[in-house]
């Protein structure tokens, strides 16, 4: 039986609860409360599973000491919600920083736009849209709450005009000047314009200093393998900046094939963020590489999110099936995939994925990131203690995944003065 991607019937057990720091710490860790919360379910669950699998168990355990370990967590929840303190490692190895690079805003512009409506937000909790519309000290809060050096922001994808791009664009530049090196930003481009694209996307990184751009998967229904959307990749090898293909709402016709005998609220999630937005995502840089798009610009660098929408667990037989067809291509798909393509882990804190991506990829393509506000923090940071547990990676592999492989690709810098 497992909890949390983690075996609680054998030493994998013993060996998560000690580097989690519940068997005797070496050092006093500080710990924020979302990590109490969190490790405080953990434990219970565990505990609950592990007695559920040996019964014997139950002789070994001290009534005392895991009453201690309940009001130790409690006590440090309450002493670190009332001084603020930031989030402390409970491993008793330091953590490495993180940094997040799939996280959202929207804009005071945006609110009110057509496109607003397509992306259900009544469907998540009211703080949700709270959190997406905020760029202050609630954001980098909320960052601190779970380890967070840096967070790449970006605007949620959509298809708008250059104008509605641009004020976007300079309202998230204006919160990232007052973040004091705890924000940076993804330009949001008008995709259904690629000259506008082109001149957004220059203007954004050379101008704001953004470090790449979020685009939609598709511009109301149309996808970028055409001709006329090589401007803007190729601008963006030009500026030596990644561009991040990210999941957006389906066309109305093609939401039509989601419809069925169940209620709205599940055509929506179908449609979207429950299957097909992931998969759609998937097609798409099919398309890219059959269009020759990577033949054509070798040092183009593709992001997608969601432990690669999909795509790990496909590559092999997509080189099987595909492979005699693509002949023509000067690279296999596998080689584009492991060579021009980073895959976040955003939204997925699951080790199953995480397993399929590793064996379809190296490490250092590999990048953590949250999907915030839609995914906790702290939830996405907790599965790090999950990667160290399971040693599916070595330290210096997880560090990279933490933060280094981030630092490489988009020349950030975490900030050394914040004791993560």
């Amino acid at each position: 039986m497992t909890t949390s991607g983690v075996d609680v019937r054998g030493g994998e057990w013993a060996q998560y609860l000690h580097s989690a720091g519940m068997c005797r710490p070496k050092k006093t860790a500080r710990w924020g409360p979302g990590m109490c919360r969190n490790l405080l379910q953990f434990a219970c669950d565990a505990v609950h599973s592990y007695v559920q699998c040996n019964t014997a168990y139950l002789s070994r355990v001290n009534q005392a000491q895991v009453q201690a370990i309940t009001t130790r967590l409690i006590h440090e929840e309450s002493r670190a919600q009332n001084s603020r303190e930031r989030y402390r490692t409970v491993t008793t190895i330091p953590m490495p920083p993180l940094i997040s690079l799939e996280d959202h805003f929207i804009s005071k512009a945006f609110q009110s736009s057509e496109s607003a409506a397509t992306l259900a937000f009544h469907l998540f909790p009211p703080t949700v849209l709270e959190n997406l519309l905020d760029l202050t000290e609630q954001r980098i809060s909320a960052l601190d709450t779970a380890g967070i050096a840096v967070q790449v922001v970006s605007h949620s994808p959509a298809t708008e005009s250059p104008g509605m791009c641009r004020w976007s664009n300079e309202q998230l530049h204006r919160g990232i000047q007052k973040a004091n090196g705890r924000l940076a930003g993804f330009a949001m481009l008008p995709m259904a314009d690629s000259d506008a694209a082109v001149e957004e996307l220059t203007h954004c990184v050379k101008n704001l200093g953004f470090v790449g751009t979020l685009v939609p998967n598709h511009a109301r229904g149309t996808y970028y393998d055409g001709d006329e959307y090589l401007q803007p990749f190729a601008k963006a090898v030009e500026l030596d900046v990644p561009i991040y293909l990210h999941p957006t709402p389906p066309t109305p016709a093609k939401r039509q094939e989601f419809i069925g005998n169940y209620s709205e609220e599940v055509t929506t999630v179908l449609s979207c963020q429950g299957w097909n937005w992931h998969a759609d995502v998937a097609v798409h840089l099919l398309r890219l590489y059959a269009a020759g798009i990577f033949d054509k610009l070798p040092k183009l660098r593709i992001i997608i999110g969601h432990m690669g929408e999909m795509l790990p667990m496909m590559v092999d037989r997509i080189q099987a099936r595909l492979g005699h067809i693509w002949k023509e291509r000067q690279r296999t798909f596998i080689e584009v995939w492991r060579q021009n393509v980073w895959i976040t882990i955003s939204g997925m804190p699951y080790l199953g994925p995480f397993l399929a991506l590793l064996k379809s990829t190296t490490p250092d393509k590999i990048l953590f990131s949250v999907d915030y506000p839609f995914e906790d923090n702290v939830e996405l940071a907790n599965f790090m203690h999950v990667l160290r547990s399971s040693g599916v990676v070595n330290e210096e592999e997880l560090e990279g995944i933490m933060y280094r492989n981030a630092e490489s690709l988009l020349k950030v810098k975490c900030r050394s003065d914040l004791g993560f």
